[in-house]
């Protein structure tokens, strides 16, 4: 059995189902540039962990090669946060969500890293009664190698004692790079194909949890 001091969780794709929800407001923004909207989709796609705001910044200055735009950038900001942020607050959990973190918040302390902005992501958690759970929040303002240290400093623990679940290749690749310890939210990407221990939901995900590690109390 494994000794784990802490776990962190990704959230889009992991706790709540609301990857669509962000793909449908990249389409419907960039549907106005017919030129350059597959090149964008197909860039946005295969960066599902990148922040939004850096997206943007490369399609100005990488695929449409406009250069920066301040008064661009604000707009599509504003239009992304207004056809992502309620329907976010409104989407499902992903399924054993909430039992999962109701029940290694009593005995692990839990730290959320998200690829969404932070004032947007806390915003997020407050309407969804999620930030009881959590001893930090952490979005996009922080790469998430740096989130992982951050997180084993102020639990004072080393990366093999920590757990990082996602969904992507991205936090698999994020994880690898630090030495944390990993499991996959199986969707698009096939962890297991990739020889990753993954599961569908979060109930599989804590049933492996038991069964394979034990934790320091808190």
């Amino acid at each position: 059995m494994k000794i784990i001091k802490t776990i962190i969780l990704d959230f889009d794709g992991v706790i709540v189902e609301s990857d669509n929800i962000k793909h449908r407001a990249f389409s419907e923004i960039f549907s106005e540039y017919p030129d350059f909207y597959n090149e964008i989709m197909d860039y946005h796609y295969s960066h599902n962990a990148v922040d939004r705001y850096d997206k943007f910044r490369h399609i100005m200055t990488g695929i449409m090669k406009t250069g920066y735009d301040e008064t661009l950038f604000k707009e599509w900001s504003e239009r992304f946060r207004n056809l992502t942020t309620d329907a976010i607050i409104k989407c499902p959990f992903v399924p054993g969500a909430l039992d999962f973190l109701e029940y290694f918040s009593g005995i692990t302390p839990l730290h959320l890293a998200s690829a969404t902005p932070g004032g947007d992501l806390m915003t997020i958690l407050e309407k969804k009664g999620l930030s009881r759970y959590f001893s930090s929040a952490n979005g996009s303002d922080r790469p998430k190698t740096e989130i992982l240290q951050s997180v084993a400093d102020s639990e004072h623990t080393l990366p093999e004692e920590m757990l990082y679940i996602g969904d992507s290749p991205e936090d698999l690749k994020t994880a690898e790079n630090y030495g944390c310890r990993f499991i996959g939210r199986q969707r698009q990407y096939d962890f297991k194909k990739a020889g990753i221990v993954s599961f569908p939901d979060l109930y599989g995900i804590k049933g492996y949890i038991l069964e394979n590690y034990i934790f320091e109390k808190v």
